[in-house]
């Protein structure tokens, strides 16, 4: 019976595209008809056209092709060893089914498990990421996975592969949901990336049968799937027409948080977080004030060495033994970029580890 309702759920995907899911209104009186999903098999051609059904789209749900082609899909998959995921599903992830434009059905190979846990926060950003983007995207992804979270992302250059990595070094769980089939692993460059994620406890998601290629088209569909998993978005690093907007536009309205996180006022590599945060998006001011907003503290792993919380935190806390010092006294004996640093104190600081008053720092234990 499983196996027949995700060859259902796949026939039906085929038929209809992933590219209707933009488009809900299009097939609404077809799906809001009360049939079972089965049934809709039956309908006649004048039937469908009752319903507002484009023709091109008939025409593929009452083709013997479209069944083949599906049968087919589904062998190739259990062959690859991916999980075909179709709504009703023992793994499918529930909180899609509330959200317009959802899926019918998710190609999946790593630990599905993921899918049920609600602490996963999204991290999106720039392809073309800047040194700035880039220690931000580490900074702010290391903070959170001592929170507990771990990130969905789009396995794409730049601030997704970072996000990916940060949050496989501090042990935590990351999805990667493609804009292309499981195979087909764009960029190219990232295919390593993919087959570690899944290596280590991951998981590589997409609303595409394996084998097919990205196309344009595909990575705004993949956003809304991005912004529907998680419990919030963050953008590090977006320019004014960045992908990682529609992510964000996405999320705004299926009701998820949005953060930005702030760049130099003269980057045009963060007018999009600028513009972002204009019209009303939560500002990122560090990992310590995300993890705050959504509850939850940072805190070093378990009962972790005090070189465990961040990168340098052994010899911060080496030259704070010696006495109370300033933020710019710190940065000259540690030989440290100050932006740098400061992410670094305040990580300490969330963690119990450092005070901060009358402008010094000073060890708390």
């Amino acid at each position: 019976m499983t196996r027949d309702a995700a060859l259902i759920s796949l026939r039906l995907s085929l038929a209809f595209g992933p590219a209707s899911a933009l488009e809900p209104s299009v097939c609404t009186p077809l799906f809001d008809s009360g049939l079972a999903d089965w049934e809709l098999f039956e309908l006649s051609a004048e039937e469908l056209r009752e319903f507002g059904v484009p023709k091109a789209q008939a025409a593929r749900l009452r083709s013997p092709s479209t069944l083949r082609q599906a049968k087919e899909i589904l062998a190739s998959t259990e062959q690859q060893g991916i999980c075909l995921l179709h709504r009703g599903g023992a793994a499918w992830p529930r909180r899609l089914d509330i959200l317009p434009a959802a899926p019918r059905v998710l190609f999946a190979k790593g630990n599905t498990a993921l899918l049920e846990r609600e602490n996963m926060i999204a991290v999106v950003g720039a392809r073309s990421v800047t040194p700035y983007g880039r220690e931000a995207t580490r900074a702010f992804v290391e903070g959170l996975a001592m929170a507990g979270l771990g990130t969905y992302s789009g396995l794409a250059r730049g601030v997704d592969a970072e996000a990916h990595r940060a949050t496989m070094n501090y042990r935590q769980a990351t999805v990667a949901v493609l804009g292309s089939g499981l195979t087909q692993i764009y960029p190219k460059e990232n295919a390593g990336l993919g087959r570690e994620i899944i290596a280590r406890g991951g998981l590589l998601l997409s609303e595409l049968p394996p084998g097919l290629r990205a196309l344009r088209t595909s990575f705004p569909r993949r956003n809304r799937i991005i912004a529907g998993l998680a419990m919030g978005i963050l953008v590090i690093e977006a320019a004014r027409r960045s992908g990682a907007l529609i992510t964000a536009h996405w999320a705004a309205l299926y009701d998820r948080p949005v953060w930005a996180v702030p760049g130099p006022y003269h980057a045009a590599s963060s007018e999009g977080c600028h513009a972002l945060i204009r019209d009303g998006a939560q500002l990122a001011e560090g990992p310590a004030s995300l993890a705050q907003d959504l509850g939850l503290c940072i805190r070093p792993p378990g009962s972790q060495s005090i070189a465990q919380p961040t990168k340098h935190a052994g010899s911060i806390l080496d030259l704070l033994s010696k006495g109370p010092r300033p933020t710019d006294v710190l940065a000259t004996e540690l030989e440290l970029p100050l932006n740098k640093l400061l992410v670094e104190l305040q990580m300490l600081q969330s963690a119990g580890w450092l005070d901060d008053s009358s402008g010094l720092w000073r060890r708390s234990r």
